[in-house]
């Protein structure tokens, strides 16, 4: 079984898995945000705020892990770092750039924050916290 994406016999790769995965979450956005939460009773207001709470934790994980191992951007592109990419290409604070680009450094080295913000279980703002400190150890 090959990792790679299939390629069909032009040559090209017809449809990035990764690709149409982001394009189904977007879909699933948008389509969400043509809802009113106004008419949703309290019970559901709550538990899909725990949901998004949860998704976006996840979020920031992928993130996260993609900004870890992005020193080619900054090669590519001649920026000094990805965080120059972003402020340039994506309009990204350059403080807040430098600070996401730290805490994806950071959350690399720590598998169990890493683990923890892929299960949803771990804000990003817990995770920096976590990694400032020096990271989580176990004691038994």
């Amino acid at each position: 079984m090959s990792l790679e994406p299939e390629i069909n016999h032009w040559g090209t790769n017809p449809e990035d898995p990764i690709d149409a995965e982001l394009a189904a979450l977007e879909s699933s956005l948008d389509t969400l945000l043509t809802r009113d939460p106004a008419y949703w009773r309290t019970g559901q207001k709550k538990d899909r705020l725990k949901r998004l709470e949860i998704i976006q934790a996840k979020q920031a994980a992928l993130k996260l892990r993609v900004l870890a191992v992005s020193g080619d951007i900054a090669e590519e592109t001649g920026a000094k770092d990805v965080s120059g990419w972003m402020w340039t290409e994506l309009l990204v604070d350059k403080k807040v750039g430098r600070a996401e680009v730290k805490l994806a450094t950071g959350v690399a080295r720590y598998e169990l924050v890493a683990a923890g913000l892929a299960e949803g279980v771990v804000s990003p703002d817990k995770a920096r916290v976590i990694v400032k400190a020096g990271g989580v150890r176990w004691s038994v």
